[in-house]
């Protein structure tokens, strides 16, 4: 990971090409599966939009939860992360920690990707007001925060504090994804702290940024205009 900041165009462009496969299949929106399960397991050139992820509701959590579960789902293990957090809805939250907690040892690919989409799909969650998935985020801004969770998983040079940096970053993310005051009141207080990491403080100002332009045009709109090529 390199030290400069993650815009909201950077997070979709990298969740578009975790999403998208290395087929790069496009499907037209007339297209687009009625089902879940069908959703997840297709490609699509420009990934999985938020308003459709949403649009499948609280109804399809339950399917989305057994599939992280299934080993034959590794590829695609991403997609039901993100999509569990465009639903938003809060049941996801101890589903989505202990996805990332049970991980251990080398891990693959697919499942590295999958962990580093769990605290941004957690800031979907926090912004509709779940403290669990806002209390979880901002522990993973605080140093050890690895080790308190008690992750025991690498991927290539991401282990031990790599991986709690790396995993900083995205639960950074996170809390300007979820576009709540609180959040920006957790983000403010990192970038008011003598503490904070000098590598971090960029990510930390575009996520305040990212906060306010989620909370000024909702959710739906920011991430729709971002997804524009």
């Amino acid at each position: 990971m390199r030290s400069e900041g993650w815009s909201l165009r950077r997070i979709v462009a990298a969740c578009a090409l975790a999403l998208s496969g290395p087929v790069g299949m496009g499907i037209a929106a007339d297209e687009r599966p009625a089902d879940v399960r069908t959703l997840v397991t297709r490609w699509y050139t420009h990934g999985i939009s938020y308003a459709e992820a949403k649009a499948f509701g609280a109804r399809a959590v339950p399917e989305l939860v057994s599939m992280l579960k299934e080993p034959g789902m590794e590829e695609h293990w991403t997609k039901v992360v993100w999509v569990l957090g465009c639903i938003g809805d809060p049941s996801a939250t101890g589903t989505l920690v202990e996805f990332l907690e049970r991980q251990q040892g080398e891990v693959s690919a697919d499942t590295f990707r999958a962990t580093l989409a769990v605290l941004p799909a957690l800031g979907h969650l926090a912004r509709g007001g779940d403290t669990a998935a806002l209390d979880t985020l901002t522990s993973f801004t605080r140093p050890g925060a690895w080790q308190e969770a008690g992750l025991a998983f690498s991927y290539g040079r991401y282990k031990g504090e790599a991986l709690g940096e790396v995993l900083g970053r995205t639960a950074i993310q996170g809390l300007g994804i979820a576009g709540t005051p609180q959040a920006l009141a957790v983000l403010d207080s990192m970038n008011q702290s003598a503490d904070l990491r000098p590598d971090w403080r960029d990510n930390v100002e575009e996520a305040m940024q990212l906060n306010l332009r989620v909370s000024q045009l909702g959710a739906e709109r920011a991430f729709t205009q971002e997804e524009k090529p």
